[in-house]
């Protein structure tokens, strides 16, 4: 039941390595490559995929037995039921 593609820790790093990268650069880049100088939206954008959140969702996720999964699965549940309910 747990999505699993290819590439996925090779995405999880990359999302982790902006950790490394000061936001004001972040944000410098995406306002002058996308047109957005002088927006709001340069200051929401960079803002959206932190990778503190996504670091501790991952372990969050990981934390939670299969034996949970099996048993949603079980009693009838889909892929959406079992992760928002």
């Amino acid at each position: 039941m747990r999505l699993e593609f290819p590439a996925q820790n090779l995405l999880f790093w990359l999302v982790m390595t902006t950790m490394m990268i000061a936001s004001q650069a972040t944000i410098f880049v995406i306002s002058s490559r996308l047109g957005l100088a002088n927006t709001p939206w340069a200051l929401v954008i960079p803002a959206l995929p932190t990778a503190l959140g996504t670091f501790l969702m991952r372990q969050y996720f990981l934390g939670v037995p299969k034996d949970f999964e099996e048993a949603a699965v079980i009693d009838g549940a889909n892929r959406w039921t079992t992760i928002f309910d």
